[in-house]
């Protein structure tokens, strides 16, 4: 089996001369590119260019400004969301102290009384 590999191998990699109309079949195809005209895409690229450079750059501009605009939306939900829990955490505390003092008020009616 291996010797099988072996030979299909050796065959395969043995130098081969060119045949002899190889140089001109490739001279031939080269020269044949570049007669060849270029693509309707490749013509609208060449005239608008600097349209499409003002586009891509108002493009990247927009897509900035609106990753910023997000960036601060988020940054002013995150400040509000701590305000809340500030003013719940006041609230909280002001509820103890003042049912402390409501306390304190009704055991002193009752001694008065």
């Amino acid at each position: 089996m291996m010797d099988n590999l072996d030979n299909q191998l050796k065959r395969a990699l043995t130098r081969k001369d060119p045949p002899p109309d190889f140089t001109a079949k490739v001279i031939a195809r080269i020269q044949g590119r570049e007669a060849k005209q270029p693509g309707w895409w490749f013509l609208f690229l060449q005239g608008h260019r600097a349209a499409l450079a003002a586009g891509l750059a108002g493009l990247i501009l927009v897509g900035g400004a609106g990753a910023a605009y997000h960036q601060r939306q988020v940054e002013q939900q995150r400040r509000a969301e701590a305000a809340r829990d500030q003013l719940m955490q006041a609230l909280q505390i002001t509820s103890v102290q003042l049912s402390r003092i409501g306390r304190v008020l009704a055991t002193g009616r009752e001694k008065s009384q």
